[in-house]
């Protein structure tokens, strides 16, 4: 199964061979420092190292303890030549899985090994259908097993490491290397992840400066052209300087109150724009935008859509793309087919159609958050609760609803992608039952996270993502759409972390330290990049150095 690029490691892999370099210890605390690579180790991690082969089985410290994102989890970690250990939350140390981590670097990831047939002085596994024979078996065996290395993920095979053929065999946790006199040793992974992590070079994305250009979907990316295009954006719900009580949405100058200011909102943009945002998301209120004020009047074009084409030029004149919302505080009462033609002729077409091919439109938001029922039933805060029977059929209503809007939306304006924001990823495949899917009407995945804060929704709590916290329950939300099999970009257009009040969960540091765990985790696992929900008063606060760069 594995294929020449395996020969990737003979540049970077060194034998077991013997150390004779002994460690040299410091005289304080419970520290022991290594002149070989600068680090140290101590506490729970070098009684670890000391307790289970020290330097024969993991090599040098190459780290000090640090915070990492460990397949969905915040861990902290320390690297050394042959392995990771990791503290897991309870404070158990741990080997990190860098055996199967090593062969996705290498784009030759593990696949089930067809369950190769029992042999004498082998041990066949049926959970990855591998075996381990001879050698390889006794040392597993004889030095910790499955808690140690995990399962067999491939067969033993011939490599060249450092100019030499040996055979070799991957584990979950570690790679297994038979050198002369049938001599096992372990690889060196630590240290070849980190140099492959190191020479890989970074993606580059599409970033246009000065002027917008059209996006699309391609290979489960958004994109411009040929390169990904990463959204980093911020929900834009209010403007600078004006009272976030009176004026807590952006009415594009229908509410007498809030009289349309473009100079605040310029302001707004080249802030954004300094601080590396590239997308901004709006609600178009339905009785702004038709629903009570025509989008058109006998004379022409209406106000407000006057005042949302000269903010989405400003938005783009610095290179920043807009992502509306359509039938923002829509009724959520009408929602049955009789509502239907009004609701498509008096906002959908006139609104949308004025926007056909427009480069600087990211893409039409169909509908905020039509998996959470709370408004008509607090039972069905969560549209898939299985406890309360009025939620499907509630679930379903809208589901048409939503099936009927991205038809009419795709009609009036065939030139952009579309997306549902959910409250929830697992909405968009939920009920599991429903005769339709939101994961089948949009063009890329949408949904929101806000981990359990600062909502209180009473027993319904738990339906707030799984309960593992953050990054936990994001990683499991972006995973649970991939694994739908759909091959959609994936986009988080709500996140965000209380700093104020008494609903705060977050300091300033550690919002900075959690948006940017959000960022890499989506960067990490493919998505198309985030939105961040403004808690906090000041854009500067809350961006800091988030988004520029890479």
């Amino acid at each position: 199964m594995i294929r020449v690029v395996m020969v990737l490691l003979l540049l970077m892999s060194f034998l077991f061979g013997a150390i004779t370099t002994a460690p040299i210890a410091t005289a304080q605390s419970d520290t022991l420092c290594f002149d070989e690579t600068g680090h140290c180790i101590s506490g729970s991690i070098r009684q670890y190292w000391e307790r289970n082969g020290g330097l024969r089985v993991f090599g040098f410290p190459k780290s000090a303890t640090q915070q990492e994102l460990v397949e969905g989890r915040m861990l902290t970690v320390q690297w050394f030549e042959r392995d990771r250990l990791e503290i897991q939350p309870n404070g158990d140390i741990s080997a990190g899985r860098l055996g199967v981590r090593m062969l996705e670097l290498l784009n030759a990831p593990w696949q089930f090994g067809g369950n190769e047939p029992a042999a004498k002085n082998c041990i066949t596994f049926a959970q990855t259908g591998y075996r381990i024979c001879d050698a390889f078996a006794k040392f597993w065996q004889k030095n910790g097993g499955l808690g140690r290395f995990g399962y067999p993920i491939t067969g033993a095979f011939p490599t060249v490491i450092n100019g030499q053929t040996v055979t070799v065999q991957y584990f979950e946790r570690r790679r297994f290397e038979l050198h002369g006199g049938n001599t096992v040793m372990l690889g060196l992974l630590g240290n070849e992840i980190q140099t492959l992590k190191q020479q890989a070079p970074p993606v580059v994305y599409a970033t246009p400066a000065t002027a917008t250009q059209p996006i699309i979907s391609r290979n489960g990316q958004l994109a411009i052209g040929d390169k990904p295009f990463e959204v980093r954006g911020v929900n834009y719900i209010y403007t600078t300087g004006e009272d976030p009580v009176i004026c807590h949405a952006i009415q594009f100058g229908a509410d007498g109150r809030c009289p349309w200011n473009m100079t605040n909102i310029n302001a707004d943009l080249d802030r954004f724009k300094a601080h590396g945002v590239n997308t901004l998301r709006v609600f178009l209120n339905y009785y702004v935008f038709g629903g009570s004020i025509p989008v058109y009047t006998a004379k022409g074009k209406g106000a407000a859509l006057v005042h949302f084409e000269e903010f989405v030029a400003a938005a783009n004149a610095r290179g920043i793309y807009v992502l509306p919302v359509l039938l923002a505080k829509f009724p959520q009462n009408k929602f049955g087919a009789a509502n239907y033609a009004h609701f498509i002729n008096v906002h959908i077409n006139p609104l949308v159609s004025s926007f056909v091919g427009h480069p600087g439109i990211l893409a039409w938001d169909l509908f905020n958050e039509p998996d959470i029922g709370s408004p008509i039933d607090l039972r069905c805060w969560d549209w898939d609760n299985a406890d309360y029977p009025g939620c499907f059929p509630l679930a379903e209503e809208r589901q048409y609803f939503i099936a009927t809007i991205a038809q009419a939306v795709a009609a009036a304006d065939p030139t952009h992608l579309r997306t549902v924001s959910l409250a929830f990823a697992k909405s968009h495949a939920k009920p599991s039952n429903t005769r339709l899917r939101i994961a089948d009407m949009v063009d890329f995945f949408s949904f929101h996270y806000y981990d359990d804060s600062p909502y209180d929704s009473g027993r319904y709590k738990a339906h707030w993502y799984y309960g593992q916290g953050f990054p936990s329950d994001l990683y499991r939300s972006i995973s649970e759409i991939q694994a739908l099999g759909l091959g959609k970009p994936i986009v988080v257009t709500e996140i965000g972390f209380v700093t104020d009040g008494a609903d705060a969960t977050h300091t300033p540091a550690q919002l900075a330290r959690d948006l940017q765990a959000a960022r890499d985790l989506s960067r990490s696992m493919g998505a198309s990049g985030m939105m961040i929900w403004p808690f906090q008063s000041s854009f500067d606060s809350m961006l800091g150095d988030l988004y520029p760069g890479r």
